[in-house]
């Protein structure tokens, strides 16, 4: 689809329109030991899982080109920011502290069961 437009008397433009353009989408396995570990590292805190992610991000150029898996999340504030350092508050930045200390906890753990 091609638009023009005017958008001044002496300037004129010519758009393209492309569908199906942008990042392929990227999953990690929920048996996976990076999603398994993230939700260990919650203990008995509620979550919710979301998963797939709205964000715009190459997640599947780092799967498919690096052949390395990707998983985000963390204890913390669950809304209000569009990147990582958009919505910070004090309390966030404790609880991901904490959220990475018991992530990397629960991966050792489960990366030595793996190993044995």
């Amino acid at each position: 689809m091609v638009v023009s437009c005017h958008v001044e008397k002496t300037s004129k433009c010519d758009i393209e329109i492309s569908k199906n353009v942008g990042y392929e989408g990227s999953r990690v396995n929920e048996n996976s030991i990076l999603a398994r570990s993230l939700i260990k590292s919650f203990k008995d805190t509620p979550i919710e899982i979301w998963p797939l992610s709205p964000a715009a991000a190459p997640l599947s150029k780092i799967n498919k080109e690096l052949g390395l898996n990707f998983i985000t999340g963390g204890l913390g504030i669950g809304g209000n920011a569009h990147g990582v350092n958009e919505f910070i508050q004090y309390n966030s930045i404790i609880n991901t502290r904490l959220s990475n200390f018991y992530f990397l906890e629960a991966y050792a753990k489960l990366y030595k069961k793996l190993m044995n």
